[in-house]
């Protein structure tokens, strides 16, 4: 009898052992993980977006400052940029002289081109002499140069003049005189010079380093059906009552002692073709 019942508790935990050897087997084994990584191939890669530099969306439309104050900003014409110096003017140069091409914007204080408004020039000829009755050379000047001259200014604020590069007069370097007009009101009187001058200028006192900025021409050639032309383009930011802006106005001086004499206004923008 014990044997018996010895028998039937071996054949129990023996059964029972079979059974639970799966159960024990799975939690034994480890999960096995890929051992390298997936190709390229298998991977779905979309496409970087490229930014054209010429896309003005993409890019910014201006630079932010840590300063919050008014910068005060001399606008200036490439000459890439710089209307059409020729076309205007295609008759041949009656006159002597290096001709130059003046050429610019005239705008507020805000920026923005101011159309209709008229910019009168006077100067002297190759020689240094006016066309004035104060000047005691006047009656040896260059009959063929027209001295004066007036440019009203299109919808983009252009202007644009043909002449030479003016002769020193005295001990001043050469300079060309100009007048901004507006409905016949005169907003700035001043001088150009040029920027090989910048030396004189400043030793004269006519100009500080700051003024004399807004008043230099530099001359750049330009290639022309008969050789090269000299071009020179300056912006003249003027005040007409818009109020502050952040452009810089273009300092002014003294029309000095051989002020026009005659209507200025008379006379078209081409100086060195007379009428």
């Amino acid at each position: 009898m014990i044997k018996s019942t010895l028998f039937v508790f071996l054949l129990f935990v023996i059964v029972a052992c079979q059974r639970m050897a799966p159960a024990e087997q799975m939690t034994a084994v480890p999960t096995l993980l890929p051992t390298s990584s997936p190709t390229a191939t298998n991977i779905d890669i979309p496409a970087p977006t490229e930014i054209s530099p010429t896309d003005p969306t993409a890019l910014p439309t201006a630079v932010s400052t840590a300063e919050n104050d008014p910068i005060l900003i001399e606008p200036t014409i490439e000459v890439e940029t710089a209307v059409d110096s020729r076309s205007p003017f295609p008759a041949a140069s009656q006159t002597n002289g290096v001709v130059v091409i003046l050429s610019g914007h005239v705008l507020d204080v805000n920026g923005n081109p101011l159309p209709d408004v008229a910019v009168e020039i006077w100067q002297t000829d190759v020689n240094g002499r006016y066309d004035h009755p104060g000047d005691p050379t006047s009656g040896q000047r260059d009959m063929n140069f027209q001295f004066y001259g007036t440019s009203i200014t299109d919808a983009a604020g252009t202007y644009q003049f043909r002449t030479i590069i003016p002769g020193a007069y005295g001990n001043r370097p050469p300079h060309i005189h100009f007048k901004v007009k507006q409905n016949d009101t005169e907003l700035l009187t001043s001088q150009f010079y040029f920027v090989e001058d910048i030396t004189i200028v400043e030793n004269e006192g006519l100009f500080t380093q700051a003024g004399a900025n807004g008043h230099m021409l530099l001359l750049q050639a330009e290639p022309d059906a008969n050789g090269e032309l000299l071009i020179a383009a300056k912006d003249i930011v003027v005040d007409n009552g818009t109020g502050n802006g952040t452009f810089a106005l273009t300092p002014a001086q003294t029309e000095g002692p051989y002020y026009p004499v005659v209507d200025v206004a008379a006379f078209d923008n081409d100086l060195i073709v007379l009428p």
